[in-house]
């Protein structure tokens, strides 16, 4: 079972090739009015303390700076469509680890029973699409010293409750506190060999 989770947005870490921006469109008045809003937002907005360099000219609104935050660097695109910047050209750099903390990361559980283990299938997975894999090793012994505490949690008997709570608790080990189960994939892709048996057995002839 692997948990994907998303502890920031990734897409804001991306600065999409440089256009060429058209200089006309607003006056000098109506750019200094743009700009004055734009640095009002900025003083009452938490991404002010990040000294971010801003310019309008044409309508369009420039941005300049390094940011440790992620979300910083959209949030600052919003801002200056919010004051009225036809468009905008983001040149904020976000920081290596800022990127890294964005990244996609799966999680899985691993058992010392290779015959059970799907760690190899969750690796390559994790590396097909590039995320930050985390892998927990949990043992028949480590199981039954948490199974009280993962039936207790429980909302309505569910052994699929229970895989849940120990990937769940996995995830939260590798320092994530917001995961997407894979729960549910095998009967919307028909994993499991009953779906194949199932239209075979609809195709039998009845008396």
């Amino acid at each position: 079972m692997i948990f994907l989770a998303v502890p920031g947005w990734a897409a804001d870490t991306k600065t999409p090739p440089s256009k060429p921006v058209p200089t006309q469109g607003t006056s000098a008045e109506q750019d200094k009015a743009i700009e004055a809003a734009i640095r009002a937002k900025l003083a009452k907005s938490k991404i002010g303390k990040d000294g971010f360099a801003i310019r309008v000219q044409g309508g369009v609104a420039y941005w300049e700076g390094n940011t440790s935050v992620v979300q910083h660097k959209g949030a600052a695109t919003r801002m200056a469509k919010a004051a009225g910047a036809r468009m905008v050209v983001n040149n904020i750099t976000v920081s290596d680890a800022a990127k890294q903390k964005a990244a996609l990361h799966t999680v899985t559980m691993v058992f010392p029973e290779q015959e059970f283990s799907e760690a190899e299938a969750a690796r390559r997975t994790a590396q097909r699409y590039g995320t930050a894999h985390h892998e927990l090793t949990l043992s028949g012994n480590d199981m039954l010293a948490r199974l009280s505490e993962a039936v207790g949690a429980l909302d309505q008997p569910s052994m699929d409750g229970i895989n849940s709570y120990f990937v769940s608790w996995a995830a939260r080990q590798a320092g994530l506190k917001v995961a997407l189960s894979g729960l549910g994939s095998d009967e919307l892709f028909g994993g499991y060999a009953s779906f194949r048996d199932t239209s075979r057995v609809a195709r039998l002839p009845t008396p």
